[in-house]
Order: C-alpha cells, then structure tokens, then sequence
C-alpha cells in the first residue's frame, strides 16, 4: 500500500509524490512519513542485515505448518521443527564466516 501526497512545484504545478519519491520529507504529509517509518522499522527489525534468516523462518514455520495439518505426532513436529531452525541457523553462521572471509574485507 502506497501512499501518495500533493505537493506544488515553484511554478504552482500540483504533481503526486509517492512515498519513495525524490520529494524531501519536509514536504510529504504526515501520514506518508508515518507509513514510512512504520514500515522501514519493521524491515529493519524482521529482515536486518540476514534475509536468509527471514526467509528461514517463514519456511520454517510454514513447514511446521504444514505438518501440524497434516496430524503428525507431537515428536514429530518438534524433532523437525529443531532439525530445520537447526539448518538455518548453520547456513546463516556459514555464510557469515564465508562473507568475512573474502579477500578485501
């Protein structure tokens, strides 16, 4: 959801500016600042600097989701639950260590 504001050219021009525009914030309504940082917080907080990590658990509790449906065991659900947090915990440290690694850094 985008939201989108008037402001006015120095020539008198109305034209719409959306959220990510060029238009300073100064001349954005209140709302649309809002809006922003309402949802740049919220991509920083979930998503920070490991997007794997995100991505991870939206699959990983899809998966478990999807289990639990199914009327698996309780052991079961927790086993693969612990096995797959597991897995992204692992390939997140592996690309960390790989990204710290590479020359130039």
């Amino acid at each position: 959801m985008e939201s989108v504001s008037q402001v006015s050219n120095e020539a008198g021009e109305a034209g719409v500016v959306g959220i990510n525009s060029s238009v300073p914030r100064q001349q954005q309504l209140p709302i649309a600042k809002w809006l922003r940082s309402f949802g740049m917080f919220w991509w920083d907080f979930l998503v920070g600097d490991t997007p794997e990590l995100f991505v991870g658990v939206v699959a990983v509790l899809l998966i478990v989701y999807g289990i639990t449906s199914a009327g698996t065991s309780k052991w079961i659900e927790a086993i693969v639950t612990v096995a797959l947090a597991s897995l992204v915990l692992t390939a997140s440290v592996a690309r960390a260590i790989r990204s710290a690694n590479k020359p130039g850094k």
